[in-house]
């Protein structure tokens, strides 16, 4: 799904909040006269004293009412809107071919093997480094 920012931001805002208040949920049973009740119903419920609004998600009728709730917070559908945040799109880095030259230069110490060739790369912008790989096959072509 795609949308525009300034949709997408207070709709997820309202899932995170309803799965907040939703968190809080109760079961109960009621008696038959109580029919007037159905799913979706909005009830105070008082429970120690508090009063907290409940959205019957559930009914089962039997002998006794069978309800399942979650609560119910009217305020998380009426949430200011938020700061439009400033879109811009970061420009991707584009790396050119690198330039990579087999350099056949005489030995600079004793300790460096007389077949030993010096690879020089060359790349703008540089990417900070850079892999040569050598093969089997190419050093059996070219000895």
């Amino acid at each position: 799904m795609a949308m525009p920012p300034e949709e997408a931001e207070p709709r997820c805002r309202r899932a995170l909040m309803e799965a907040w208040v939703g968190r809080e949920s109760a079961v109960f049973k009621l008696p038959p006269s109580s029919l007037a009740l159905d799913t979706c119903d909005v009830i105070l419920l008082d429970h120690d004293r508090r009063l907290t609004k409940m959205r019957l998600a559930s009914i089962a009728d039997s002998d006794v009412r069978g309800i399942d709730a979650v609560r119910q917070d009217r305020a998380v559908y009426d949430l200011p809107p938020d700061d439009p945040r400033p879109v811009s799109l970061s420009t991707p880095t584009v790396f050119g071919a690198p330039e990579v030259v087999l350099l056949d230069l005489p030995k600079l110490r004793d300790d460096q093997a007389a077949h030993r060739p010096f690879v020089v790369a060359h790349a703008i912008p540089w990417p900070g480094e850079m892999a040569v790989f050598r093969s089997a096959l190419w050093m059996d072509l070219h000895s």
